[in-house]
């Protein structure tokens, strides 16, 4: 095997996923292992460099899903809005609240 079989398996498949929606299901690493007659190494290579590229996004135990990477463009014509940029990719804008800590006001 090529040490750059893993990237080829990595385009063929982005190109793939580039015509799925969003949070589409990917074909788990055995499967792409079969598929592209490597073993599980390589598989699991081309599913990290996807990653790395924003193409895909894993979580652990529930699988690998498409991902679309999300620009936030600042410019004079739009003002920042982080929850406006992320439902314009269509995407649910959620923010999680770590702490709370109350504070007096300064005179």
């Amino acid at each position: 095997m090529s040490a750059t079989r893993y990237l080829e398996i990595a385009e063929r498949l982005s190109a793939e996923l580039a015509e799925c929606a969003r949070g589409t299901r990917v074909a788990s690493e055995a499967e792409i292992a079969r598929r592209f007659g490597v073993g599980r190494v390589a598989a699991r290579a081309a599913v990290q460099e996807l990653e790395r590229r924003f193409v895909v996004r894993r979580t652990q135990g529930s699988g690998t899903f498409v991902n679309r990477r999300i620009d936030y463009v600042i410019s004079r014509s739009v003002p920042p809005s982080w929850s406006a940029t992320i439902a314009a990719a269509g995407a649910t804008p959620r923010a999680l609240v770590k702490s709370v800590r109350p504070r007096t006001s300064p005179r």
